[in-house]
């Protein structure tokens, strides 16, 4: 069991799928990082590596019908998924701040605190000013 506000390391393995204009990409990643409760909302931290780039991540697991993603490299996400509820979101590039809308198509959550491992599944599509921007699922699970 995780002490409060106390952190213990996990293994994190993450795919993600990205379907835009028809062609579909995978990635995955297996990284460690870091599973912990602040003030009663349980955090995990990581660094997402990609050829010579580390980005910091972090998901926000506030129940079982939300979570928030922050991802903050070059460019900066802060995407809030709530359970098939559409949410305004930003993207922040190096050229300005973009605002999208995110409808999140299914969410699942399955998180034992005792054992400290989860999974976590999301499909969603990204919208700009009404316009499909792509279909995107996310896959993580995470153990100590």
């Amino acid at each position: 069991m995780i002490e409060k506000n106390a952190t213990i390391p996990v293994q994190v393995k993450l795919t993600t799928t990205v379907t835009q204009q028809g062609d579909t990409t995978t990635h995955h990643f297996v990284e460690t990082g870091q599973l912990g409760q602040i003030q009663g909302t349980w955090y995990l931290r990581f660094q997402e590596t990609t050829g010579h780039q580390t980005v910091p991540v972090s998901f926000r697991f506030d129940n079982q019908k939300q979570v928030r993603l922050l991802r903050n490299g070059e460019n900066r996400l802060n995407f809030l998924f709530r359970d098939q509820a559409e949410t305004e979101n930003q993207y922040r590039t190096p050229f300005g701040l973009v605002k999208l809308q995110l409808k999140t198509q299914a969410l699942h959550l399955d998180f034992d605190v005792e054992a400290a491992v989860g999974a976590f599944e999301v499909c969603y599509q990204l919208r700009q000013g009404g316009d499909p921007v792509g279909d995107y699922q996310i896959k993580l699970q995470f153990n100590s």
